[in-house]
């Protein structure tokens, strides 16, 4: 049958995409690079503990407990140690829900240049490829591969093994 092989290609394509937007793809060998071990401690101009103490601790600290979040304000020179929270913080500064109206806020500039500064220390604390529980591609078994033909392209597959 003719259209087997290009049906694989397909199913190869669309698995790819789809794992790709889901978040579950390896990312491609890359050239060894050394640590940045020097560069996580290097002061960031905007990501400073005055920021957050102007603008975030009055409602995130020990007392408030705002959200059930508490910001410690020497943090921001660790973000790697909790990168979970520090990526919700930027989440929240980035689609303009903190500081919330009503508040002290910044101008736009500011607030993105924060969220900038934690970032470029979020990704230096996790450089990519360093999370070992990020699953890998699946290789799809004959059954997963019958039934993703199916589902695609509405046909039914033999693909049992034919011995010769």
């Amino acid at each position: 049958m003719k259209l087997l092989p290009f049906a694989a290609i397909w199913v190869t394509a669309l698995t790819a995409v789809s794992a790709q937007s889901s978040g579950t793809a390896t990312a491609p060998a890359r050239k060894a690079t050394p640590p940045l071990t020097h560069a996580v401690s290097a002061p960031l101009p905007v990501a400073d503990p005055g920021f957050l103490k102007q603008y975030c601790l009055t409602c995130h600290n020990e007392r408030a407990k705002v959200g059930g979040l508490v910001l410690d304000p020497t943090a921001v020179e660790h973000v790697g140690t909790d990168p979970e929270t520090w990526e919700k913080v930027v989440r929240k500064i980035k689609t303009g829900m903190m500081p919330p109206s009503g508040m002290p806020r910044p101008d736009r500039a500011a607030l993105d240049g924060f969220a900038s500064a934690l970032e470029a220390r979020l990704d230096r604390a996790n450089p990519p490829g360093t999370h070992p529980e990020a699953p890998a591609l699946h290789r799809l078994n004959r059954t997963e591969y019958a039934n993703a033909i199916r589902d695609l392209l509405a046909l039914d597959v033999d693909v049992r093994v034919k011995r010769r």
